[in-house]
């Protein structure tokens, strides 16, 4: 059975006491628990997960400075 492929700003992570594996989940399916050989691949894993998600819910916004010059106005 495949997972869906889902937004990352749909998906949502929760640690919890297992050592090797964390709780992967969809507002729309099902939950999976992500299960991993070890500890430090868990933590790898949760922690690259984590920041993508983070950085996909970051509001997308710039600040650009402008310069604007009138003909015929001293500025």
């Amino acid at each position: 059975m495949h997972a869906p492929l889902v937004s990352l700003e749909f998906l949502w992570l929760s640690s919890n006491n297992c050592t090797n594996s964390f709780l992967l989940g969809w507002p729309t399916t099902r939950n999976y628990i992500a299960h991993f050989s070890t500890e430090r691949e868990k933590s790898d894993w949760f922690e690259k997960l984590n920041s993508a998600i983070q950085r996909r819910l970051r509001p997308k916004s710039t600040t650009i400075g402008v310069f604007v010059q009138i003909e015929g106005r001293q500025q």
